[in-house]
C-alpha cells in the first residue's frame, strides 16, 4: 500500500483506484467532475494541473453549471 523508501501511498495499489472510482460514482451523482493527476511533485506540472483545473471551473461558471471543487495536496 506504501512505498517502502518514503512511506507515501503508491498508487499502483490496488485499493487506491477503487477508491477513486467510489469517489467518482459519488460526486458525479451530484454533478461534480473529478479532476486527479498525478505531477511527481514537479512544480511545472503542478502549475498546468492547477491551470486546467481553473479552465474547468471558468466553462462551468460559463455555463451556469457551478458544482465544482478543486482541492491540491502537498506533503
Amino acid at each position: 500500500m506504501y512505498n517502502t523508501k518514503n512511506r507515501k501511498p503508491c498508487i499502483n495499489n490496488l485499493f487506491f483506484p477503487e477508491v477513486v472510482k467510489g469517489i467518482e460514482r459519488t460526486i458525479l451523482q451530484q454533478a461534480y467532475t473529478l479532476f486527479l493527476c498525478e505531477t511527481k511533485e514537479k512544480a511545472d506540472k503542478e502549475m498546468g494541473a492547477v491551470d486546467m483545473a481553473l479552465e474547468e471551473v471558468k466553462q462551468r461558471m460559463q455555463q451556469k453549471n457551478p458544482p465544482t471543487a478543486i482541492f491540491c495536496c502537498k506533503d
